[in-house]
């Protein structure tokens, strides 16, 4: 079985490969003294067996940070890496993402072994804020001043304390320029990740939006049985 530490990078900022090979250093060394702390097993088995790095590309500071949230919530070791803005970039410019190391995650383990997963979210919803990429605004709600939550099935924002809905922005309410950016994990969003790393085993969401359809509950037991 091999451990491998993956380190994403960013292709948008432009900088030099000789820059660019400090930042994976970085990640690298982080991710290294982490996992020897608190994940002791996988760095020896990954130490053990050469190192294995591999290093792949994004295009936005966004995809590294919904990266890390994918590696937090499946247990991972990661580092996000900011520079200090001594040289090419601005102070604080994310520029990479270290990922391990590590192999399998448990729920691949539990699954591969002819077992079934279940998963417990108390966040139901796609995100449960959306983020301005470039003034940090956050959507509230207009009634309550609760954030709301986006569903990415509605295409819709809602308040999960007082029910205000709206449509989702296409662009930043307070500066007009920046992408809002979903933060967070919900149970959308956890079933969409899970059916993406495991394409062939059968994923099912159970929260209230779900199922409200019609006898959703008989059809999910003889799913799963």
């Amino acid at each position: 079985m091999e451990y491998k530490l993956v380190i994403v990078v960013r292709t948008d900022l432009g900088i030099s490969k000789g820059k660019m090979a400090a930042q994976v250093s970085h990640a690298a060394v982080n991710c290294s003294l982490q996992s020897k702390k608190s994940d002791s097993s996988n760095f020896k088995k990954w130490y053990s067996d050469g190192q294995k790095k591999v290093v792949v590309k994004t295009t936005n500071e966004s995809s590294l940070r919904e990266l890390q949230q994918h590696a937090r919530y499946v247990g991972l070791t990661n580092s996000l890496i900011t520079d200090a803005g001594l040289t090419e970039v601005p102070p604080g410019t994310v520029t990479c993402l270290g990922i391990g190391p590590s192999t399998e995650t448990k729920i691949k383990e539990t699954i591969s072994n002819g077992k079934q997963a279940l998963l417990f979210i108390n966040r139901r919803g796609y995100a449960p804020a959306l983020f301005c990429n470039s003034c940090g605004w956050v959507m509230d709600c207009a009634n309550c001043d609760s954030r709301l939550t986006l569903h990415k099935a509605k295409q819709k924002l809602i308040c999960h304390h007082c029910e205000f809905t709206t449509n989702v922005p296409l662009r930043c309410l307070a500066c007009d320029k920046g992408s809002l950016v979903p933060v967070g994990m919900g149970t959308e969003r956890i079933e969409e990740y899970l059916k993406n790393i495991f394409p062939t085993i059968p994923v099912f969401r159970v929260d209230k939006d779900s199922s409200k359809k019609k006898d959703f509950m008989e059809n999910l037991h003889r799913k799963v049985n």
